[in-house]
């Protein structure tokens, strides 16, 4: 792993409470996307990505016998989410403008995170874009943290770092 992902990662694992954290949002993202996307199963719509799922994560040699599941959106892109269980969220709408190579491409790349291990710094980045949409909430939040004994300044900066890198991101983005 590059060094950059090892101290991301390692800073995530050391911020108080981050696997209580992650794990409360996994499960609400998972029980959002249970409720409003299309779960791929063997016999419905999608169907051959389940194949395609198990012949990528074989060649890589990660396990087949718990594999992540596969839902499809109406749009938002394709991303795998969550770090205990992870799952892939496939674009519906970019899925629709590719011919069979280019779905296996799509999904291929998804699947790459969970071969790279990033999950954690993804979930992080997930929760950081939730604060985002919550700005004064996000400030509280922020602010509450900051008033932790010892640790409290530096996490609050961690957090105002991690929304400003956010930030650039999306600006980059449009």
């Amino acid at each position: 792993r590059p060094r950059g992902h090892v101290v991301a990662t390692r800073i995530i694992d050391n911020f108080p409470g981050s696997e209580t954290l992650l794990s409360q949002l996994d499960t609400t993202l998972r029980a959002f996307s249970d409720a409003n996307h299309l779960q791929v199963e063997a016999e419905g719509p999608y169907s051959q990505f389940l194949t395609w799922r198990d012949e990528i994560l074989g060649a890589w040699g990660l396990p087949t016998d718990d594999p992540c599941p596969i839902y499809v959106a109406p749009s938002g892109g394709s991303r795998v989410v969550g770090c205990s269980n992870p799952f892939v969220i496939l674009d519906a709408l970019t899925l629709a403008s590719l011919d069979e190579a280019g779905q296996r491409f799509v999904l291929a790349t998804t699947l790459g995170h969970l071969f790279f291990g990033n999950l954690k710094i993804f979930s992080f980045h997930r929760l950081m874009e939730t604060l985002d949409k919550l700005p004064s909430m996000g400030g509280i939040i922020t602010r509450g943290l900051g008033m932790i004994p010892v640790v409290g300044n530096t996490i609050s900066r961690g957090i105002e770092l991690a929304r400003s890198v956010n930030n650039q991101r999306m600006t980059w983005l449009f």
